[in-house]
């Protein structure tokens, strides 16, 4: 019997991919299980052990020592302190870490000294949502390793992004066709450009349709928490007589704070007023959002793939992926109504 046909009835590897669908968690809560981290329930641990004793599965221990050399570590960098994270920048951050577990790297958090430069240095980083106006921004860019920032599309460099204006889009598009004609866009910051691709695709979806076009509502970050802010904002402006059936909303935390301002106005949710957010993280704030659902895990394969190419051939590039619309309790069904 020939070497390829030996090679070719071996039974394929077991990967941490089959020990999670075999356990029927997250690739992520996998991860942290195996690497004894804390935060993983008695159930959870006990479900891994179980999946990785039905497959046999057996982790790769070289590449975890390789884990420990600075040319198999990677730094991620969030886009805002330790305690203000947002919940889609974890799940993001989450991911990351299973994405490059699978391909012999290691993925943790980036540290940085008083004076503003990295502790330790790393093969490569990723940011996610990480502004210019950050001082860390120049830091990592200013560093001899490769940086891929998770964020927005641009025209050069490393990049991943979802598809931004075509989020908008589908917001708000789905607001129509559920009936609303009074349509806003809430975000933090207008200038901020990922809320501007949003916008634009806000724009697209009104001006097709012929409805007024309203500047984006930016509430501001006075508070730091993006759903405390929103409520503040929104509530004087409903007071001051700001008219509305629609809300599309920059994120899912902006979302709830929007729910509830509303809410204590007096506007029912959906049937005075929709709003819909951006991210899908399910059961966030613990209301059914209608929602713009990135694909996490995608984004984090695809960052990983291309950062470590980048690392071995030099190539920059970047890449978008398509989101899709989830629809919950905040927006009313369709409705078939002739603008």
């Amino acid at each position: 019997m020939s070497t390829e046909q030996d090679e070719s009835s071996q039974p394929p590897q077991v990967t941490i991919h089959h020990v999670a669908a075999c356990a029927g968690l997250s690739i992520a809560s996998v991860s942290r299980a195996l690497n004894g981290e804390k935060y993983v329930s008695e159930k959870t641990r006990q479900k891994v052990m179980d999946a990785v004793r039905e497959l046999n599965y057996q982790p790769n221990y070289v590449a975890r020592q390789m884990h420990r050399q600075k040319q198999f570590s990677i730094g991620v960098v969030l886009g805002k302190d330790a305690g203000t994270y947002t919940p889609f920048a974890m799940k993001v951050y989450e991911s990351l870490q299973a994405s490059f577990q699978q391909r012999g790297y290691r993925a943790r958090q980036a540290q940085f000294l008083k004076n503003g430069k990295l502790k330790d240095a790393s093969a490569g980083y990723i940011t996610i949502g990480l502004h210019e106006s950050d001082p860390r921004y120049e830091v990592m860019h200013n560093s001899s390793s490769v940086v891929l920032d998770i964020g927005e599309a641009r025209k050069s460099g490393l990049w991943v992004s979802s598809n931004d204006q075509q989020g908008g889009y589908l917001a708000t598009q789905h607001l129509i066709e559920s009936g609303c004609r009074d349509i806003h866009f809430i975000c933090l910051h207008e200038k901020h450009r990922v809320s501007r691709f949003r916008y634009h695709g806000y724009l697209d979806a009104i001006r097709q349709q012929g409805l007024t076009v309203y500047e984006p509502i930016a509430v501001g970050d006075d508070a730091g928490t993006p759903a405390l802010d929103t409520y503040r904002s929104l509530t004087r402006l409903f007071h001051a007589g700001l008219k509305a059936d629609g809300f599309v909303c920059f994120a899912d935390t902006l979302a709830t704070g929007a729910c509830s301002a509303a809410s204590d106005f007096g506007l029912k949710i959906p049937d005075d007023l929709s709003v819909i957010g951006y991210d899908g993280i399910v059961g966030y704030g613990n209301i059914d959002l209608s929602s713009i659902r990135q694909d996490i895990d995608g984004l984090a394969d695809s960052a990983a793939e291309l950062l470590i190419d980048a690392m071995k051939s030099g190539e920059m590039k970047g890449r978008s992926l398509d989101v899709s619309l989830t629809a919950g309790k905040t927006t009313r069904p369709h409705k078939s109504i002739a603008i």
